[in-house]
């Protein structure tokens, strides 16, 4: 789902590869999916929300099945249901590939999502956070290498402050931008989250390790050897 939704974004089929590399091999998604855990869940509902809602324009009723997974997710809880709103509001009015979308279907959209929020509050009690169901720990949570069970790896984490650095500028990257300081206080609020922050961090991570590998250097033996460096770090 993941690869389907990069490539309706038009992301380069380089970054398209790191980035899902990247997530197969990160602590937070070997942990999250053999646990089951909820945030797995609504990572799942929210890309094949978003799978079904960028679909070829000739298919025009899969943009109205996409509001099922997105309804699900406001079922588990508000958090998820408020971090699902900020992305579509960012979809709907920043994003170029949604002006095939009506301005009325994605007014009734919103409207829907929300109504039915409140009563999935009132009439289920749908809690504002689940968890945490572990110890918490800040640092260890956020970065494997320090302990914990989830999290990214060290490598991926320095890639992504390299990245946020690189291209902060590009418009390209803007959602990735509006999207980290919700992850971050998500994160900090519940650590149970750690697989949204992660899943952002290695958004960041792809873009600068692809810059990386396109990107002329003068001593070509030096590029290889950072290459290998690279390699070898999120490996092992």
């Amino acid at each position: 789902l993941a690869g389907i939704l990069l490539d309706r974004l038009n992301i380069s089929s380089l970054t398209k590869s790191i980035t899902l590399l990247l997530i197969v091999i990160s602590p937070s998604y070997l942990y999250s999916h053999l646990t089951l855990s909820f945030t797995s869940w609504i990572i799942f509902l929210i890309l094949l929300g978003f799978v079904l809602l960028t679909s070829d324009s000739k298919k025009s009723y899969f943009k109205y099945i996409a509001i099922l997974p997105f309804l699900l997710v406001s079922c588990i809880d508000l958090l998820s249901y408020i971090f699902l709103m900020v992305l579509l509001l960012l979809y709907f009015y920043k994003c170029p590939l949604s002006k095939a979308l009506s301005p009325e279907f994605k007014k009734v959209m919103l409207i829907t999502l929300f109504l039915f929020s409140v009563a999935a509050f009132l009439l289920l009690e749908v809690p504002f956070s689940l968890g945490p169901f572990y110890e918490p720990n800040l640092i260890g949570n956020l970065v494997s290498d320090f302990g914990g069970r989830s999290g990214v790896l060290l490598f991926v984490l320095l890639l992504s402050f390299i990245g946020m650095g690189i291209f902060w500028k590009d418009k390209s990257s803007l959602l990735l931008y509006l999207i980290l300081p919700l992850s971050i206080l998500m994160y900090l609020y519940n650590q149970q989250y750690a697989l949204l922050l992660s899943m952002v961090l290695i958004g960041f991570a792809a873009m600068a390790f692809g810059e990386i590998i396109k990107r002329e250097w003068v001593l070509q033996d030096l590029k290889n050897f950072t290459l290998l460096i690279l390699f070898l770090g999120l490996l092992f």
